[in-house]
């Protein structure tokens, strides 16, 4: 629905023409309910298809490098669901890909897009606390209840810090601009496996070896939905916060700045376009008018967050997530 709704409602550019899924019956059930004009038999028809310019992978995580990779060969624009790959290597090896095929390739972060976000690190370029930047804190949770839900399977790439994580891990990085490594990591594993983490908090600083620190809190089996942003300057009572900074465009959509003075203010976005819808427009932007700059979320930001989703599930004594190719 990341694609279907805005390309009805927001982004005329774009048509869903066709689809296709290992399930014939179903994808074409869901074709006559979205209608969707035409329904290939399996993915090779779909990526091979002269009509199609661009192919959107909502497959699971550990298909996600395969699908790309064919797609890009076979001409394709790709906007790929996050996060873009199991791991850093194949994040790089697709990443190659789109640059031998000279197509676009873009990992669905929605959320970039919107000017919550974009609102939220302009107060922290501009100083507008009144304090330098000491501390980002994103924490993102919600409960996933189907143990059959193919989030919870470590072959098809599931655990908390690949789906809510990857976000937080993201949301920091744009946040402070640079680059982080781990100090600590801490995952709660799966009762029935130990492989797959339910919930990932990790503290994190700057590469660069700066005085900015960041903590990311992800869970997966969290009664109570969070999802919001805290950041503090170095004196004690600056901060910005913000409520909702996935989806704005839903509910609860405030950023809050109090500075070093004392003084408060806050922003509401409840009149913003949706977050599907803009992040649609910029990938049809670059594809049909070859505008790369309008790609926030692009393949090497991509391997970057999976070097540090990676690195935190190595600090947290888990295994990444295997390709594939080595199961």
């Amino acid at each position: 629905m990341a694609v279907i709704n805005p390309a009805k409602t927001e982004v005329p550019t774009v048509e869903v023409t066709a689809i296709a899924a290992r399930d014939v019956a179903r994808a074409r059930s869901f074709a006559k309910k979205h209608g969707i004009p035409r329904v290939f038999d399996t993915y090779d028809q779909l990526i091979h298809d002269a009509d199609i310019d661009a192919i959107y992978i909502g497959l699971p995580n550990s298909h996600h490098c395969e699908w790309t990779i064919k797609a890009l060969q076979a001409g394709k624009h790709v906007l790929c669901e996050k996060p873009i790959s199991n791991n850093a290597q194949e994040a790089e090896t697709m990443a190659v890909a789109a640059e031998k095929s000279g197509k676009v390739l873009m990992e669905a972060f929605h959320y970039r897009y919107h000017p919550l976000i974009q609102r939220v690190r302009e107060l922290i370029l501009t100083n507008a606390m009144e304090s330098p930047l000491r501390h980002v804190h994103v924490k993102f949770a919600f409960a996933v209840f189907s143990s059959n839900d193919i989030r919870w399977q470590y072959d098809l790439g599931g655990g908390s810090m690949m789906d809510t994580g990857c976000y937080t891990a993201n949301c920091v990085r744009y946040l402070i601009g640079e680059e982080l490594d781990i100090v600590s990591a801490t995952a709660t594993p799966l009762r029935k496996d130990g492989r797959v983490d339910q919930s990932m908090r990790a503290e994190l600083q700057t590469t660069s070896g700066s005085s900015v620190t960041a903590l990311i809190e992800t869970s997966m089996w969290s009664l109570i939905p969070r999802i919001s942003i805290d950041i503090r300057g170095a004196n004690g009572q600056a901060q910005i916060t913000a409520t909702n900074w996935l989806a704005p465009h839903v509910v609860y959509n405030n950023v809050t700045l109090k500075t070093a003075s004392g003084k408060k203010t806050s922003e509401s976005f409840t009149k913003a376009r949706s977050t599907y819808g803009l992040m649609l427009e910029a990938f049809a932007d670059a594809t049909l008018n070859n505008n790369r700059a309008a790609i926030l979320t692009d393949a090497h930001d991509a391997v970057l967050n999976m070097r540090l989703i990676d690195s935190i599930y190595t600090s947290a004594g888990m295994s990444i997530r295997e390709s594939r190719a080595e199961k």
